[in-house]
């Protein structure tokens, strides 16, 4: 797998993107990787608006943008990680502000910069799977090429320890925890690789125990525990034991949409960890 060298980082300049990008550059630091962090700007369109003054509009947020706001924010985060101790060194950072919509815009740039994770922050106030991850980082996790590290708002910007990844026994399941293994191989984190079933069928079980022993000589340098669970919810069943192991961060795989229905629809959706401040890491 590609190692993480190129960090994108989408800000909003709220409270929460600020959070976010205490957590990048944390993370930055640990993979030794620079950061592309941008701003989306909605072009101006105004009714009956001649397109020379809607586009001196557009360029005038541009430059307010790059100016004043990108700056100060970068800055911001920078003095306070170094404040406090969260980073042995600084890392590159560039910036670059992009037209149109942001989830677009956001894919579009990571894939046109070949970026190998994007970072993002979310408030979970909308619904179904926006009600979790906000949006806008829906729409990026559901669209972009590379891996995508969801930070809520009150997450604690520290290093990963645990880690759980919520396993749906598919077919790319042992790929993709490999994958996991080695993007958190900076943090030297125990990952727990969790399946979740209703008790009524034995084969999930032998499949979890056949997936364990797969990896038994095969994983990265970190460890690594399986564990076959039963509830009835998914989503309450995850959140027990995410807690009770104190993980750090809730890998996925996906999105795939069956598997997400099931784990998000129910109103114990505001129970799950990326309520509670635990940070998502969904892979492609």
């Amino acid at each position: 797998m590609k190692e993480v060298s190129k960090i994108l980082f989408p800000t909003d300049f709220s409270a929460t993107a600020e959070n976010a990008w205490r957590y990048c550059l944390m993370l930055a630091d640990r993979y030794q990787a620079s950061i592309l962090i941008t701003h989306v700007v909605y072009p101006e369109y105004e009714m009956m608006d001649l397109p020379t003054v809607a586009a001196r509009a557009t360029t005038e947020k541009i430059d307010v943008v790059k100016t004043n706001l990108l700056p100060a924010f970068i800055d911001r985060g920078l003095t306070q990680v170094q404040a406090g101790n969260l980073v042995k060194s600084l890392p590159e950072v560039y910036e670059e502000v992009e037209i149109g919509a942001p989830v677009e815009a956001i894919t579009r740039l990571a894939k046109n910069e070949d970026i190998d994770l994007i970072v993002m922050g979310t408030q979970g106030e909308h619904n179904l799977l926006e009600k979790v991850f906000g949006s806008v980082a829906a729409g990026v996790i559901a669209h972009a090429h590379c891996p995508v590290w969801v930070v809520p708002e009150d997450a604690a910007v520290k290093p990963v320890s645990v880690a759980v990844y919520a396993s749906d026994l598919r077919e790319a399941d042992p790929l993709q925890i490999w994958r996991a293994g080695k993007l958190l191989e900076p943090f030297g984190v125990t990952m727990n690789c969790v399946h979740i079933s209703d008790g009524e069928s034995l084969e999930d079980a032998m499949d979890f125990a056949v997936l364990g022993g797969f990896f038994e000589n095969k994983s990265p340098a970190l460890q690594i525990q399986f564990h076959s669970l039963t509830g009835k919810d998914i989503s309450t069943e995850l959140e027990t034991f995410s807690n009770d192991c104190k993980a750090d961060l809730v890998i996925m795989y996906g999105p795939h949409y069956g598997f997400w229905d099931r784990l998000f629809h129910k109103s114990q959706t505001r129970k799950m960890a990326m309520k509670t401040g635990r940070p998502l890491l969904v892979l492609r």
